[in-house]
């Protein structure tokens, strides 16, 4: 099965590599490089360094790839950025591009990467980023939005959607796989099947917990009817147990979660529209994933170890948790200063 994949693959990088401006010696060592790629790196890798060498020969007046310098690459990040690209994102682009050259060198075709003159380590502030340092709003929810959010929902089943996100924080697809059999409502915890592998791929899952109030609002949803209301009226035809569904389905999917957290927020009047994307689409501050950046927050400030923070998010190593999670806002770091300082 390995071999057939492998070879399905290894016609498709022909077919996009036949299609670059490049010369035929070029190409040819462009798809010894990828056939290693794919050998040897992710799925994810190989997705991301064939977009970049797409996006990189459409831009370059080159047809030989060893004719590239630094001045070239370094035109390419300009243009990048003036076509609103994230800064953070031009840089990744730059680092993938140097991978791909990085192999060019080992194999002799190039004398010397052209990315490594070009400096894109400051490249660093999102739009994103940009937005919350302007605005000094945490990438986070603060502990009265939050409470906005509840109070702005409809109903039980509403109540305990937001909650489950803001009580364990898990992830949004995460959330919606959720059955009722993996709530150990003695323990008030919450068996989790990750989304992600890294440290937890040989178990398959992790366990996050809940407090009281939590616990409270599962007994009336679950035992006194208000998710058999729901499924009730549901078009399927078997019910598998989720414990988040709707009047069409015994199950959510992600979409619908992230959709209704954003809804919830517009009518708690705590949304914002931070920029739009380059597709024109808003891009809005409050969604689902919002919620499970605030539970690592908040457990950071009462003073919960990372170790034990990485843990319960399932994080494969601690410093996803702190460069991706922990954002704070500068009255954040104030206090916390005037709190430790001897």
């Amino acid at each position: 099965m390995a071999t057939k994949t492998l070879r399905r693959r290894t016609l498709m990088k022909n077919e996009f590599i036949a299609d670059l401006g490049l010369n035929e010696e070029s190409k040819d060592q462009l798809d010894r490089v990828f056939t290693k790629i794919d050998a040897r790196f992710t799925e994810n890798t190989y997705r991301n360094r064939k977009v970049v060498i797409k996006q990189f020969t459409e831009f370059s007046i080159e047809d030989d790839l060893r004719d590239v310098g630094s001045v070239e690459v370094d035109d390419w990040v300009s243009h990048l950025l003036t076509d609103d690209y994230a800064p953070r994102s031009v840089r990744g682009k730059a680092y993938a591009l140097s991978g791909v050259f990085n192999e060019l060198v080992t194999r002799n075709f190039v004398e010397s990467n052209p990315v490594e003159d070009v400096s894109v380590e400051d490249l660093e502030q999102t739009r994103q980023d940009q937005y919350h340092t302007e605005n000094n709003k945490g990438q986070y929810l603060s502990i009265e939005e939050y409470e906005k959010l509840v109070k702005a929902t409809d109903n039980v089943r509403d109540k305990v959607m937001v909650r489950l996100l803001w009580q364990t924080g898990c992830r949004v697809s995460e959330a919606a796989d959720v059955r009722i059999s993996d709530i150990d409502r003695d323990n008030r915890s919450i068996t989790i099947r990750n989304a992600k592998s890294g440290k937890y791929k040989d178990t398959g899952t992790r366990t996050v917990y809940y407090d009281r109030k939590f616990s409270v609002l599962l007994r009336q949803y679950i035992d006194e009817g208000y998710r058999e209301g729901f499924v009730g009226l549901s078009e399927d035809k078997e019910d598998h147990g989720h414990l988040l569904v709707s009047n069409e389905k015994y199950s959510l999917n992600k979409e619908y979660i992230t959709k209704f957290i954003a809804e919830i927020a517009e009518r708690a009047g705590i949304q914002d529209v931070m920029y739009e994307n380059r597709a024109g689409n808003e891009m809005k501050r409050v969604n689902a994933h919002l919620l499970r950046k605030s539970y690592g927050v908040h457990r950071t400030k009462n003073g919960m170890p990372i170790a034990y923070l990485s843990e319960l998010m399932g994080h494969a190593d601690v410093t996803v948790t702190k460069e991706n999670y922990l954002h704070f806002r500068e009255d954040d770091i104030e206090e916390a200063e005037r709190t430790y300082a001897p």
